[in-house]
């Protein structure tokens, strides 16, 4: 998947997250807002609910929200929700 392509789209957390002192939980939702091309491959993502611009978070934490439950094993992965690089 190309990174430009995930800009704007919804996504979800696949596991708790921490960052600084604040913790987000697993399936915490949020919208990339960059997908820069940085070395450590971290998307810019604003998580909704939260007070700072945006978060650092490794696109292989995160996974497109498709506007239903997160069901942890429901279905395989496949090149268009994954974020793995």
């Amino acid at each position: 998947m190309r990174l430009d392509s995930i800009v704007g789209r919804a996504i979800q957390l696949t596991k708790d997250y921490t960052t600084g002192n604040e913790t987000f939980k697993q399936g915490s939702r949020g919208t990339v807002i960059e997908a820069t091309s940085r070395k450590d491959r971290k998307l810019k993502v604003k998580f909704n609910n939260d007070t700072k611009k945006y978060r650092l978070i490794k696109g292989c934490d995160l996974q497109l929200y498709e506007g239903v439950a997160f069901l942890p094993n429901s279905k395989s992965q496949t090149e268009e929700d994954s974020f793995e690089y």
